[in-house]
């Protein structure tokens, strides 16, 4: 069993934590539950995607490596990585 506050912790605003996991889905990318949210002080309602969308959905898709400029630095990236792990 492992504490999903210490797994997702990057995910999680500072100072807020699941308290009530209720379900997961089948391929584990959601968690819903419930949560104490540090940004409103009150105990709510989530649902986590673990995943986190800056990690697959950059602001701008041609900028691979996320130094906010499109160049070669990113073509060189996406050649290297070709064939690896796909975001769903």
């Amino acid at each position: 069993m492992e504490d999903l506050n210490e797994v997702y912790w990057h995910l999680l605003r500072d100072g807020s934590r699941m308290t009530a996991v209720y379900d997961i889905s089948r391929n584990g990318r959601y968690i819903v539950g419930q949560g104490y949210n540090a940004q409103t002080g009150r105990y709510e309602a989530f649902l986590l995607d673990t995943q986190g969308n800056y990690q697959c959905q950059p602001a701008n898709p041609a900028d691979v490596n996320g130094d906010g400029v499109v160049n070669d630095a990113d073509l060189l990236r996406v050649l290297l990585d070709f064939g690896g792990r796909r975001c769903p």
